[in-house]
């Protein structure tokens, strides 16, 4: 038993013990309050020295005394916290308040302010003036180097316009003595000086054309002069051959819309021995083309029924207005879908062979206008535009430090809808095809996984192996289903099963079923749960009413083209994808004859689009380009076979395997 001294001597020690825990738990407490409150200020230093980076550039570089203005911004890089006021200064040739109009020189910029640029029409002749808008240094902000200042050019409204008479021609090559005729919107007591480029598409100056000069000079008074120069009727069965035309520089005159014409050199020596898949190429492209020309008219995102009631049965080219276009595109003329397509077509005849997406970059920059896409394209077309012109390089597309588009979203149809070029180089190669595929969805897509590459993947591979000879329907949608995962394999399939219970395409109700696969609510596979954005658009029904009708109509463009336009929903994205599968089937010869002088008197007559190629010299420069893609993969064995060591089997006997197959049918010798 503790004594009464023992029990004080415990109590002592213990209230040491807790007195000495207490001062070490106060101690601890003090230096961890001390560190915190150490990493708060040095956190709030950081917060205090990272200041907004702002940026201006141009998105509408050109305006015009009495009719137009031009359009530059300023953007606050990255993820804005908060407005920010940016100081600007104005300066140029052109003085603000007498030469044009624009805001003050202070603007609260959020993600990014428009500074738009309105010209006065003072009435003088002063030819072009720049209006330059220069970002001020401040305190509250930091300047992207790249992005200091940005300038608008301001065309005098009394100087007259000049032009091409027309965007493109088509002329015999036994017309020797060629010419281009250029038109004014008036005379002009003054000379007038043009400087243009040339530029030869399967075709070489000196050898099948030749320029004097590359200058023009119209006198005072005339309204209208031709650029001359001469064509070589060489007698050779050859390719159709290309001269464009680019009005790059005018004194005394305003250079106008039709800034480039596409003289068409016409083969009159006989069609040069092909192979047939020449014709498949050819095919995919008028099925394309004719897809998104019929199905753009019928294009309100409509159902079956409201289609019939307002168009009846429509199987015609006509003139049409697309998503509330001001104007109306001629009858035979592509949209949207077949701006990108033509893009892609240009980058790789230019180069013969396969492209990569800086190539296509180098195309937009060159033939994209903003004012001109304004009447052809949707709004992401015209920001990824302008991220090139900002030096935005392509492998950061589509998100940037401007931001990305906003209309811009996953699972979207683009690489079943808009890629058919790159099939038609990589002809019976699935595998590069979507390769290639998979390299220009960069550009329009943010996730790399984006489903819409799987399925993009297996409609390329049905388009590279239909376009070999003896594909047939069903060995063409086999084995383009040997690239689909498993569930895009039963999905497909699930749409071909609704196509075997009805013994007519044209069947109504057949086109209702395959589309209530993806409208219906209750559908296993209805797109708006699996799509934010253009829900009508997404590439799961894209894909899978292509093949449907593929199937349905054993590859019959008409057939197919008209189906779909007459169907309802996203008509023309529909056609173009099922009419380019079909054509790389069955080629041209089973579709009408007036369908392909109307699909190029489209091409012809409109003045917005991006190039003016015929049908026919856009189906030979690609088949060229796969000739001379096939030759440099040949010459690249036999460097692979004379270094053994260095070589991979895998690859040698891919290329010889490869190269054997286009021997085989004739693309090369």
């Amino acid at each position: 038993m503790m004594t009464s001294n023992a029990r004080l001597k415990s109590r002592k020690k213990n209230a040491s013990i807790t007195h000495s825990t207490h001062r070490h738990c106060f101690r601890t407490k003090y230096w961890l309050s001390s560190l915190l409150t150490i990493l708060l200020l040095l956190s709030g230093s950081a917060a205090l020295a990272q200041k907004p980076t702002v940026a201006i550039v141009v998105w509408d570089g050109k305006a015009k005394e009495g009719s137009d203005h031009g359009e530059i911004r300023i953007y606050q890089l990255g993820e804005p916290a908060k407005s920010v006021n940016v100081k600007i200064k104005y300066q140029g040739s052109a003085r603000q308040g007498i030469d044009y109009r624009a805001y003050d020189n202070s603007l609260k910029v959020k993600k990014y302010r428009t500074i738009v640029i309105r010209p006065i029409n003072d009435g003088l002749v002063e030819g072009t003036e720049d209006a330059t808008v220069r970002l001020i240094k401040s305190d509250d902000y930091q300047i992207d180097r790249q992005h200091s200042e940005a300038t608008v050019r301001i065309l005098d409204g009394q100087l007259p316009d000049i032009e091409f008479e027309k965007p493109s021609s088509v002329n015999r090559e036994a017309n020797e003595k060629a010419e281009v005729k250029i038109k004014l919107s008036r005379a002009y007591d003054k000379k007038i000086e043009l400087v243009y480029t040339v530029q030869g598409v399967l075709a070489v100056e000196g050898k099948d054309f030749q320029f004097k000069s590359n200058k023009l000079s119209i006198p005072a008074g005339k309204k209208e002069a031709s650029i001359k120069f001469r064509v070589k009727d060489d007698a050779v069965p050859e390719d159709d051959e290309t001269v464009v035309i680019r009005l790059t520089q005018a004194t005394n005159a305003n250079i106008a819309t039709v800034e480039s014409h596409y003289y068409t050199i016409k083969n009159d020596d006989g069609r040069p021995t092909r192979s047939i898949i020449h014709d498949r190429i050819y095919g995919a492209l008028l099925g394309f083309r004719a897809g998104c020309s019929m199905g753009a008219i019928t294009e309100y995102n409509w159902p079956q029924d409201r289609i019939k009631e307002i168009f009846g049965f429509q199987d015609k080219f006509i003139p049409y207005k697309h998503y509330g276009d001001t104007w109306a595109h001629p009858a035979g003329a592509t949209e949207d879908g077949g701006e990108r397509h033509k893009l892609m077509c240009t980058a790789i005849i230019e180069k013969q062979d396969r492209i990569g997406y800086r190539e296509l970059k180098d195309v937009w920059l060159r033939d994209c206008e903003i004012e001109d896409m304004y009447y052809m394209t949707q709004n992401y077309d015209r920001v990824l535009l302008s991220f090139a012109k900002w030096g935005v390089e392509p492998a950061d597309m589509p998100i940037t430090k401007f931001g990305k588009p906003q209309d811009l979203g996953e699972h979207i149809h683009l690489t079943a809808r808009t890629f058919q070029a790159l099939p038609c180089i990589n002809a019976g190669d699935p595998e590069n095809a979507i390769a290639d595929m998979n390299e220009m969805g960069k550009l329009y897509y943010e996730d790399p996984k984006d489903d819409a590459f799987a399925w993009g993947a297996v409609y390329n591979a049905a388009m590279a192996l239909a376009m070999l000879p003896d594909a047939t329907v069903n060995s063409v949608i086999e084995d383009a289903l040997k690239y689909a995962s498993p569930e895009i394999n039963a999905e497909i399939r699930d749409a071909l099963a609704i196509t075997e219970k009805y013994t007519d395409p044209m069947n109504r109700d057949m086109w209702q079923e395959l589309s209530d696969m993806y409208m219906d609510p209750e559908s296993k596979y209805y797109a708006f749960d699996r799509i934010e954005k253009y829900q009508n658009s997404s590439i799961y029904e894209n894909v899978s009413y292509a093949f449907a009708l593929f199937k349905a109509t054993n590859a019959n463009i008409k057939q197919s083209v008209l189906i779909a336009t007459n169907r309802g929903y996203d008509t023309d994205c529909t056609a173009a994808s099922a009419g380019a599968l079909c054509g790389a089937l069955s080629g041209s010869t089973k579709i009408p004859q007036d369908w392909i002088v109307t699909l190029d008197a489209g091409t012809a007559n409109n003045p917005y689009t991006n190039a003016h190629f015929t049908n026919r010299a856009t189906a030979d420069g690609l088949y060229r380009a796969l000739q001379n893609k096939v030759h440099r993969m040949e010459a690249e064995l036999k460097d692979l076979k004379n270094n053994v060591a260095i070589a991979s089997k895998t690859k040698t006997d891919k290329l010889e395997n490869y190269v054997k197959l286009m021997k085989k049918w004739n693309v090369i010798e």
